[in-house]
């Protein structure tokens, strides 16, 4: 009898041999901690960390895992929320975009959520994210773009179910009541992309790695679910497709054979903004210095964008910093006008700069004809497969660059340096040098260390 697609994400989740894992796919989920390692660290020192921390150490639990960069021990679940909401909160952690989720803010919370107590190998962890990305990719290509497009945010309402697996895997759990999970955090997924450039947005991921930590564990003590959550008339996939039917076969097409995180693969950020804003901010910055254009010069800043980009960033006259980031207009201002985009620009002051809100008025996007719903260009990524940056000088002269693979894409990966820099720059303000330095050489050497304990107690400052 063949499994049902949910069953067989279960069995998948529940029996694979790890040892089956390619090391590539392993080099790259140890890369991911890496970043998001340093994400979660930057956003402990951020207002919504700061108070998410507070409140999770006000609330109380049994100190069974560590709040990174908090200083103490909390119950699974709510050092899931907490390290979630860290990592989501600079907006500077990893994409894939077939997915349209930040996958690991939401995935690595709950893994070390549950596999600090339990006091599992590092290799465990990285086995149990590669199986989590695949369950959330796959969720991506079975459900967008119409799923995203309606307004759900996929890092919660995908990674929800994604997390729950991977907390199974940290749990040894059966195929069985892996099913049960998949089943229980379903009904607690959700998050709407209205949310972003508040500090919600990042409570998201904190809800979802705390749900799938929840999932997991009442189903390790027998609470029962539907057994076809996935597949259902009334199911998972059913209700989150959004305008169109679920396309059901890629939940199961390859399962254990071709890998998402090698497939699909994910785009580290050099800039702590949107996703979508990464191949334009590198465009503006290249052409800034190729040209050494003085930014007094600058009369338009035009960006060819995909019709999806055109709805995802919403923030187009920006209130704060935190609005900023999901905002062409402001990050594009910045770029030019510093040259840079780092932590340092997205204070409600530089918001609120005379100078970058009449940079800010000189930006235009605009939906590129290549870029059109159903378009070639659209084809795999409803982000597009370009963005074209077109910087119009006062003298008349055009200047005009575009960027298909934002630095730090799959196809124009970041050097270990440049995520090494990365992580330096965002764990300074939470880690003393010598324990940021002495966390990156165990995250370097994640597969190897018999235990994270040693990792999570330095993490924890």
């Amino acid at each position: 009898m063949t499994d049902s697609p949910t069953a067989a994400v279960a069995r998948f989740v529940a029996e694979l041999d790890g040892r089956a894992i390619p090391s590539r796919a392993i080099a790259l989920a140890r890369t991911a901690f890496v970043d998001v390692t340093a994400t979660t660290l930057a956003g402990a020192a951020e207002p919504v960390g700061r108070i998410v921390t507070a409140w999770v150490r006000e609330a109380g639990g049994a100190p069974r895992a560590t709040v990174v960069g908090g200083g103490f021990r909390t119950s699974t679940t709510q050092a899931a929320l907490a390290n979630g909401t860290l990592a989501h909160a600079l907006l500077y952690e990893d994409t894939t975009f077939v997915s349209m989720a930040h996958s690991s803010v939401v995935l690595a919370p709950a893994i070390l959520a549950l596999a600090e107590p339990a006091g599992v190998s590092g290799r465990t962890v990285l086995e149990a994210y590669v199986l989590g990305y695949d369950v959330l990719t796959r969720l991506g290509r079975a459900l967008n773009p119409t799923h995203y497009e309606k307004g759900w945010h996929a890092t919660v309402s995908l990674g929800t179910v994604a997390a729950a697996a991977a907390a199974a895997r940290i749990l040894a759990l059966d195929a069985d009541r892996v099913e049960m999970a998949l089943g229980i955090a379903a009904s607690m997924a959700g998050g709407s992309r209205q949310q972003f450039g508040t500090m919600t947005m990042p409570l998201h991921a904190g809800q979802g790695a705390r749900a799938g930590v929840v999932a997991a564990e009442l189903a390790g003590r027998g609470v029962t679910a539907d057994r076809g959550i996935l597949e259902s008339r009334m199911g998972f996939c059913a209700l989150f497709a959004g305008m169109a039917p679920p396309r059901l076969e890629p939940l199961t097409d390859g399962l254990g054979e071709a890998w998402e995180i090698e497939r699909a693969g994910y785009q580290l950020k050099p800039y702590p903004c949107g996703a979508p804003l990464q191949r334009a901010i590198d465009a503006i910055l290249a052409l800034r210095a190729r040209h050494r254009i003085d930014p007094a010069r600058v009369r338009e800043i035009r960006v060819g964008v995909s019709y999806m980009f055109a709805g995802v960033l919403i923030r187009t006259e920006p209130r704060t910093g935190l609005e900023g980031k999901p905002s062409l207009e402001f990050c594009a201002a910045v770029a030019m006008l510093d040259g840079r985009l780092g932590l340092d620009a997205f204070t409600d002051a530089r918001v609120d700069d005379p100078a970058t809100r009449v940079m800010m008025a000189r930006v235009a996007k605009y939906v590129d004809p290549a870029l059109e719903r159903g378009a070639p260009g659209v084809a795999i990524d409803p982000m597009g497969d370009r963005t074209t940056v077109t910087i119009a000088l006062d003298d008349g002269q055009e200047l005009v660059q575009t960027v298909r693979f934002a630095r730090g894409s799959p196809e124009n990966p970041m050097t270990s340096d440049e995520l090494h820099a990365k992580y330096r720059d965002c764990t300074r303000l939470t880690l003393e040098t010598a324990r940021a330095e002495q966390a990156l050489a165990l995250l370097e050497q994640l597969e190897e260390l018999p235990s994270v304990t040693p990792l999570m107690e330095v993490l924890r400052a």
